[in-house]
């Protein structure tokens, strides 16, 4: 964890952070990743790096001058269950109130059979202080809106 930097991405960093989105395709639709590949250059990316290779990554947007907007995280599978998700997340947590982020809003999936792994994403959150704030259904999913207090 010591050799762990958290750092904006840089250009270069790109194919890099796609390749990851698609080796957690359980978490990852296809039109998620072209989504992301779309909009890598209009959101702010950080990424963290063991030595110099990316392990975790994370994208927001300031939608307002108060709010921002988590659209996805994502660690290597071999870097889960050692608390990096959640040390790179307060350090998240720090940037965005410094830059006098009061709220930051993200949506995920609710139970549904087919995403089993959304369970630790949501503890993930809820761990971390989001609560849900609202609920909609889109094509046979549920998705949640989670929101924390900075």
């Amino acid at each position: 964890m010591e050799n762990i930097q958290v750092l904006p991405m840089q250009s270069k960093d790109k194919t890099i952070i796609i390749d990851i989105m698609q080796i957690l395709s359980d978490y990852f639709s296809p039109e998620t990743i072209e989504f992301a590949e779309e909009k890598i250059l209009t959101l702010t990316w950080f990424v963290a790096k063991d030595k110099d290779i990316i392990v975790w990554f994370i994208t927001f947007e300031n939608i307002s001058k108060s709010k921002a907007k988590i659209y996805w995280m994502g660690v290597l599978p071999s870097y889960r269950h050692q608390w990096i998700g959640s040390v790179l997340m307060k350090q998240t947590e720090a940037l965005l109130s410094e830059q006098w982020i009061k709220k930051i809003e993200l949506l995920t999936l609710d139970e549904h059979p087919d995403y089993p792994g959304y369970l630790f994403t949501r503890n993930f959150y809820k761990k971390h202080g989001f609560e849900i704030k609202d609920s909609y259904r889109e094509e046979d999913v549920t998705i949640l809106t989670m929101i924390k207090k900075l």
